[in-house]
C-alpha cells in the first residue's frame, strides 16, 4: 500500500498584515452604520496618536492599552466605557481576520457604569400631560409617535410615507430602519395612525413623514428640541439653565436664565418599555417593537422599576 502523503495547513490572514493601518482601519468599519463609523475612527485614531511614533499596531503591548485607558481619566465613565469598547473591538476583529496574532485587547477591564434608567423613565401621567399640552398637530403626532411606537428619534426622521400601510379598521403599520440597518415593523393603534395620517399632504411616497419648515425631513436636533419645550410646557423634569444670546445691536453675548427639561425623545421610548411591562405585555413582544437586540435590555426595565420588593415586608 502506498504511503499516506501528509500536507502542512497553511492558513492565510484574511487581511495582509502588511495592510496599511488606515485602510485596516476603514475595514474594520465597514457596514457599520454612520454614527457608529464616525465615533470608533475618532476613538481608533484617538488611540493611534497616542502611541509612539512609528509604533503599529502589531507591537502593541497591553501595558501600552492600559496606559492609555489611564489618560482617560478625566472622562466620565461613561464615556471613557464607550472609547474602549472601540479600541477593543478593534483589536477583537484585527485578530479574527489574522491582522494581528493575539487580542491583547481582551484582557482590557472596561470600567463600571452605574445605569441611570429608572431616572429616564417617565409616569404615564407625565408623559399623558407632555403630549396634552402641545397644539401644534405636527409636534402633537410626533409625540404621541415617539411614545406609542417606542420608535428612536433617528427612525422617525427617517420616515416617509412609503413606511406606513393600512390594516383595516382605521389601525395601520409602520416600517422602521432600526440600528444596523435591521428593520422591523410595529402595529399602529387606530387613534395613533389616523393621526398622523392627517398630516400627510399630497400623494407623493417619498415625501418626509414629519415635515421640516424647509419641507424636508426633520432633524433629531429639532425633535429634541420640539420634546424639550413640550416638557417644559407640562413642567416635567424641568430646572434653570442658561441661554447664550449674541445682541445684533451691540454684538455682545447676553447670558439669560431660561427653563429647561431633562427629557428627551429617548425618556419616551424608555417610557413605552417600562409602562409596556407594567400592562403585562410579555417581553419578547415588546423586544420586537423596540428593536432591542437581546431580551435581557428590554427585562431590565422591570429591574429598573420593579412592582414589588422584600423591603416592603420589613417595614
Amino acid at each position: 500500500m502506498a504511503d499516506l502523503v501528509h500536507y502542512e495547513s497553511v492558513t492565510y490572514p484574511l487581511i495582509p498584515r502588511e495592510t496599511p493601518t488606515g485602510v485596516f482601519i476603514e475595514q474594520w468599519l465597514h457596514g457599520r452604520p454612520q454614527k457608529t463609523q464616525k465615533a470608533y475612527r475618532r476613538e481608533a485614531y484617538r488611540f493611534l496618536f497616542s502611541l509612539d511614533e512609528g509604533q503599529s499596531l502589531n507591537e502593541i503591548h497591553l501595558n501600552d492599552l492600559q496606559e492609555y485607558a489611564d489618560t482617560l481619566s478625566y472622562m466620565k465613565p461613561a464615556s471613557k466605557a464607550r472609547a474602549l469598547k472601540a479600541i477593543k473591538s478593534l483589536f477583537t476583529f484585527a485578530e479574527r481576520t489574522g491582522y494581528l496574532q493575539f487580542n491583547v485587547g481582551a484582557a482590557v477591564r472596561l470600567p463600571k457604569v452605574k445605569r441611570k434608567l429608572a431616572e429616564r423613565i417617565l409616569s404615564e401621567e407625565q408623559v399623558q400631560k407632555i403630549i396634552a399640552m402641545e397644539i401644534d398637530p405636527r409636534n402633537h403626532a410626533l409625540l404621541r409617535f415617539l411614545y406609542i411606537s417606542g420608535a428612536r428619534v433617528s427612525e422617525a426622521c427617517k420616515l416617509t410615507w412609503r413606511d406606513f400601510q393600512g390594516r383595516g379598521q382605521g389601525m395601520g403599520q409602520v416600517t422602521l430602519d432600526g440600528k444596523g440597518e435591521k428593520e422591523r415593523t410595529v402595529l399602529l393603534p387606530a387613534s395613533l395612525y389616523q393621526e398622523v395620517i392627517q398630516l400627510r399632504r399630497g400623494e407623493d411616497d417619498t415625501q418626509p413623514v414629519f415635515l421640516s419648515q424647509k419641507h424636508g425631513h426633520l432633524d433629531p436636533s429639532q425633535v429634541h428640541r420640539i420634546v424639550e419645550a413640550a416638557a417644559v410646557r407640562a413642567n416635567v423634569l424641568t430646572y434653570t439653565g442658561e441661554q447664550r444670546r449674541k445682541n445684533r445691536k451691540s454684538g455682545v453675548v447676553e447670558v439669560q436664565k431660561v427653563k429647561k427639561s431633562r427629557v428627551s425623545p429617548h425618556f419616551l421610548r424608555h417610557s413605552h418599555a417600562s409602562h409596556a411591562l407594567d400592562r403585562n405585555v410579555p417581553p419578547h413582544v415588546v423586544q420586537a417593537t423596540l428593536g432591542h437586540a437581546s431580551l435581557e435590555t428590554t427585562t431590565f426595565y422591570s429591574h429598573a422599576r420593579p412592582d414589588t420588593s422584600s423591603a416592603l415586608k420589613l417595614a
